[in-house]
């Protein structure tokens, strides 16, 4: 099991000081953002040739790209903006065929709320369909990370996408936090849909009990997102069930923990994961 990090985390930060603030806290993986908002590259720039600049940088610290990162609500409410949207994602595809990076992570999408259930399962199953097409011609998994409010979030949504969507480069972008959370048995999504794990985020969540007391589950502040073993997932029992399921790529921090700061969240869980993970052999 290789670990990584997110590199949106550090987007203010040249690519050379990313990729050896990388090495010096012993990550092995770079998963690089790709947002329209992202600043280490657009997808013109990956494609008229820094993505391979950028990629050789990495190697020179030791660093792989385990994925390209663009979440979009591909059913974006207004028409024009949805339209843009879903093509920087089409680009996004293509640099990662281009740089032969073998994830593209992603989400599914917001109902739209003038369609029922059905339609907007439909017009999701559209979008990302072409998408899927696209990428299996160029050798690329679409690997979907699940939340409420979107389509995806728990174990019966995740069952209807890839019955909406039987294809075999469409998987997920697997993050503990988000199940445990909204109180779904984050290890059992693991052993439902282990084979369809395309990639992992290392994550945290804690639940404020105190808070919830007061505030009820429609209340504010009563979970948060944490570091890696400052939150409730067993992180001992994920790794087992990775194994079990022989999921063994990449888990990427992802940083979203409000205490620290984003050089301290990186440097902190690099040897902290790298101690979890054991030596790759």
């Amino acid at each position: 099991m290789k670990i990584g990090f997110l590199t949106a985390v550090l987007n203010d930060l040249p690519w050379k000081e990313v990729c050896r603030i990388g090495r010096a806290a012993g990550y092995q993986t770079l998963e690089l953002g790709m947002w329209t908002w992202s600043k280490h590259a657009s997808p013109a720039e990956i494609l008229g040739g820094r993505g391979r600049e950028m990629k050789a940088l990495a190697a020179e610290h030791g660093l792989m790209i385990s994925a390209l990162t663009c979440h979009i609500n591909h059913l974006q409410p207004d028409a024009a903006e949805r339209e843009a949207l879903n093509a920087h994602f089409g680009q996004v595809i293509r640099c990662a065929a281009a740089l032969e990076v073998p994830v593209v992570t992603a989400l599914s999408a917001v109902a739209l709320p003038d369609l029922d259930e059905a339609a907007n399962w439909k017009a999701f199953s559209g979008v990302m369909g072409g998408h899927l097409s696209r990428a299996a011609d160029g050798g690329v998994k679409i690997a979907i990370e699940n939340f409420p409010p979107l389509l995806t979030h728990n174990i019966p949504t995740l069952e209807r996408l890839f019955n909406e969507l039987p294809r075999d480069n469409l998987g997920l972008n697997y993050d503990p936090s988000h199940f445990l959370w909204q109180q779904v048995d984050y290890l059992e999504v693991v052993r439902r849909f282990g084979k369809k794990i395309f990639h992992s985020h290392a994550k945290d969540a804690e639940i404020r009990r105190h808070v919830l007391a007061r505030e009820g589950v429609r209340g504010k502040d009563w979970w948060r997102f944490r570091l890696p073993g400052f939150g409730e997932v067993d992180w001992k029992a994920l790794l087992s069930a990775y194994r079990e399921v022989g999921y063994d790529y990449v888990m990427s921090f992802e940083h979203e923990d409000p205490l620290f700061s984003a050089e301290e969240g990186v440097r902190r869980m690099g040897p902290w994961l790298r101690n979890l993970a054991g030596p790759t052999l």
